[in-house]
């Protein structure tokens, strides 16, 4: 693939995060009344795994 110089943002709604995620972004931004996570996607399963190991069920 090549470098990617247009910016573009979609809105995907999912509880089920698979690989493709990876592939076709490169930043994702999870709400829930405020920024939850904000990073590739493999930054925000981490940070999202942190909250929920904590008890913090949010995004669901």
């Amino acid at each position: 693939m090549g470098s990617r110089s247009a910016a573009f943002g979609s809105k995907v709604s999912s509880h089920g995060w698979g690989e493709a995620l990876d592939v076709l972004y490169d930043r994702v931004i999870v709400p829930d009344g405020r920024v939850q996570a904000d990073g590739t996607p493999a930054q925000v399963r981490s940070v999202l795994a942190a909250l929920i190991d904590m008890g913090n069920h949010c995004c669901g």
